[in-house]
């Protein structure tokens, strides 16, 4: 309730007077808030919730666990998946020993095929070569300890 009360007090002291659907679905999708609810303590206190950007948020959640449910149905079911196994072999771990390590990376997936090149914002699997972590820009991502791991990344904008 807190992060509600916090929105509430920030819409209040900037004079707006709709909450973002993307707090509503925050409050929904994390801590399992009713968007009814929501809508009804905003209400109290003179605030639309925004109906029509909770929908969207909650589509596109539905869109990430239909692409997340793909992937899954691939590992079980073979594919690219098997593929990538059998020409790149397992993951070495070295998690006990360092964080991140430098690495390249060897295969991009992309709705269950693997593509030469991801455009700016798409959302991706890669594998690298130590597949513990990658970088990119910068920025380290964690890698699996599991055998022939793909992570989800977004490639960023330019």
């Amino acid at each position: 309730m807190n992060l509600l009360e916090n929105e509430i007090a920030t819409l209040k002291a900037a004079e707006t007077k709709t909450l973002s659907g993307r707090i509503a679905f925050e409050l929904y999708d994390t801590f399992g808030f009713p968007f009814e609810l929501t809508e009804e303590v905003c209400l109290e206190e003179e605030i639309r919730a925004d109906r029509e950007g909770f929908d969207k948020e909650m589509e596109a959640q539905r869109e990430r666990a239909r692409a997340s449910s793909k992937v899954a149905h691939a590992v079980v079911t073979g594919g690219v998946y098997d593929e990538l196994y059998r020409r790149l072999g397992d993951t070495p771990f070295t998690g006990y020993v360092s964080a991140f390590e430098e690495t390249r990376v060897e295969a991009i997936v992309f709705e269950g095929r693997e593509i030469d090149e991801a455009d700016s914002g798409r959302e991706v699997f890669v594998s690298a070569a130590l597949r513990e972590a990658i970088s990119f820009s910068r920025r380290f991502i964690p890698w699996s300890s599991r055998p022939m791991s793909l992570i989800p990344y977004t490639v960023p904008e330019n």
